[in-house]
Formats: structure tokens, sequence, C-alpha cells
């Protein structure tokens, strides 16, 4: 199972790591893989394991940092949160925009560009090592019309202090400075959508650590035009908390823009689990 370094900080990840990521990305999400590929992924991290490229379900190609939890999980399974992926996907017509807020290396702009071939893609997100590694994610993804932005996403524009998780995707927008924390850029999607002249946005997905509130709260010129189709939103209630916000406080935000909300269906053996009464991911959409 160890895997050996290369010279570049690449990893020859061992045939049996590969055979067994290669089978469980045949099975349909809800297996039991998750569970499994998180208890592997331990051990890849244990190994020194580095960085190794994958071929994920549906065709995109990422560069992945094996010490990452998050990236080692998505590695061994082939996939990332199916269930937000495929909706997104499904949103989405050739020409339509994705805005992916917290876009971290690319798991889910690459995975849903690759399923929804000829969308345009604005990606955001503030910590510089995720940004470069998305950049070459990018690059192992030739003719995808995408773009991002080194920036965090919030009310107001100027900057803002970002606290470093311990993995890729907990890094937060932070009011309380630490020795873990670096200054960031901070823009609006209001005013990113005029200076790009965006009309439209097909989808707009949040995963930010709990700032969704206030990212919401820089598109409410986009929101009250109703000139987003949906808004796929985290609902982490312990990071919400720590912002000073709810579920409620989201789901009432959005409602009062004509925004209502509504279960990402499960996929694969997932449907066949009971539903969850506070779910991770919402959607919402006008009018429905």
């Amino acid at each position: 199972m160890n895997p050996t370094s290369s010279r570049r900080g690449r990893t020859t990840v061992s045939w049996v790591v590969r055979a067994g990521a290669n089978v469980m990305g045949t099975l349909p999400p809800g297996m039991g893989q998750h569970a499994l590929a998180r208890r592997l992924a331990g051990r890849l991290q244990r190994s020194g394991a580095r960085r190794a490229c994958q071929r994920m379900v549906g065709g995109a190609a990422l560069d992945l940092d094996l010490s990452d939890r998050i990236q080692a999980e998505a590695f061994l399974t082939r996939r990332y949160e199916p269930g937000v992926v495929q909706l997104i996907a499904s949103r989405l017509s050739q020409d339509d925009t994705f805005f992916d807020v917290g876009a971290n290396v690319g798991l889910v702009s690459f995975t849903v560009s690759a399923i929804a071939p000829g969308i345009r893609i604005h990606a955001f997100e503030p910590h510089p090592a995720n940004v470069a590694m998305w950049k070459r994610n990018h690059q192992l993804n030739p003719g995808i019309d995408a773009s991002i932005a080194g920036c965090a996403v919030g009310a107001k524009e100027g900057c803002a202090r970002l606290e470093v998780g311990d993995e890729s995707g907990w890094h937060h927008i932070t009011t309380a400075p630490s020795r873990r924390s670096m200054d960031v850029p901070m823009i609006t999607l209001d005013g990113y959508a005029e200076r790009d002249g965006i009309a439209a946005i097909g989808v707009l997905k949040l995963h930010i650590e709990g700032h969704e509130p206030f990212a919401l709260h820089g598109a409410r010129r986009l929101l009250q035009e109703l000139r987003i189709g949906c808004v796929v939103c985290e609902l982490n209630d312990f990071h919400l908390a720590r912002t000073g916000s709810s579920r409620e406080a989201v789901v009432g935000y959005l409602k009062a823009h004509g925004y209502s909300a509504s279960p990402i269906c499960p996929v694969g053996a997932q449907r066949l689990r009971r539903s969850d009464p506070n779910p991770p991911d919402l959607v919402f959409a006008p009018g429905t």
C-alpha cells in the first residue's frame, strides 16, 4: 500500500491503490466506498503520499494532493459530492454560466464541466495554494472555458482575513486574526458581474465554511432581479453559528428574494437511505 515519492513531489501510487480506486469508481454512490476511502486516505497520509493524477468518473482529469483528506478521498472514489455535481450539471445548458464560489482545487469545477460541456465557469477561491492547483487542473482539462479569481466573496469589497485550516476545504474568513491567518482580497458577486458584463448566472454554488450569508448579501441585486437560475448552498450549522447566522436565516433571506428551497436528490444507492431532516446542501430556485 505504500506509494513511493518521485523527485518532483509526485507519487507513484501502488497498483493495489489504483485498482481499488478503479473498482470504487465503478460502484454507484452510497455503496460504502466513502467510508472505506476515509480509512484508506488516512493510510495514504501516514505513508507520506504526495500528489497523483486521477481520471474522475465523468472524464475530468485532476492532479490531487494525497496528503489532503478531501483530495485523497476524491482520488480513491473518483468522485466528489456526486449529488451536488449531478444537480449542478443538470441545471446547466450549453453557454450557461456557472459560478463556483469556494472552488478549492477544482473538484466541482472540472467534474461539472466534464458532464456539461460548453458552459462558462467563473471560480472563486481565496487560498493561493488552492488557486495554483486549480490552474494546474485547468491545464489538464484543455478546451474548458474557465477562469479563477484568487479572492474571497463577501458582502462588501476590500480586504478580508482568511484563517488557514488543516485541510484544503477548511480555510475560512475570520474576524479574529491569528498566526495562521492571512490577508486576502474580497469582492462581491454584484460587483464582479457588473465589471464582467455578466447578464445571468445559470448556477451559483456556495461552499465557503459559514460565509455563505455574506456572499448572498453581496449578490443582492442579482437575486432581486432573478438573474441567478439557482443557488446550490452549503448549510453547515456549526460554521453558520460561528459567523452569527443560521440555516433559517439563509433560507429566509433567499425566500425574501423569491427563491424557495428544495433538497438535493440523492444519487445511486444513497436513495435507499433515510432522508436527512437537515441536509448539508440545499438548492434554491425562483418561483418553486
